[in-house]
């Protein structure tokens, strides 16, 4: 995988973290904000197919965290911290599988 990728997989690891940790959801919207960011700003795909659609894909669902429970009853569409944390591990575990299929020999290490 590129420096590229695996950067974006330590940022998704630190977002989980801080999801496990529960920083103010706010200041976790902030940081989401720069994934997000690095993801659409990326011109070239972003690993392989599946690493590509699985990042993108994140990248547009953080959209729909909402920190605020009174704005999340406003529409169906937001999701709370849970279910960010379990978005989150979710594309770290699709790009541990796409990391473990497209191994070449070398010895690259699956995403824990």
């Amino acid at each position: 995988m590129s420096h590229e990728v695996d950067s974006l997989i330590s940022a998704i690891r630190e977002l989980s973290e801080e999801c496990d940790r529960g920083v103010d959801g706010h200041a976790l919207r902030a940081h989401l904000v720069v994934f997000q960011n690095a993801v659409w700003m990326s011109d070239a795909p972003l690993g392989s197919d599946r690493s590509d659609a699985a990042l993108r894909d994140l990248a547009h669902d953080l959209d729909f965290y909402e920190p605020d429970p009174k704005v999340r009853r406003e529409d169906i569409s937001y999701f709370d911290e849970r279910e960010l944390a379990r978005r989150l591990r979710g594309a770290l575990d699709t790009l541990a599988v796409d990391r473990t299929s497209s191994d070449d020999g070398r010895g690259a290490s699956p995403v824990p």
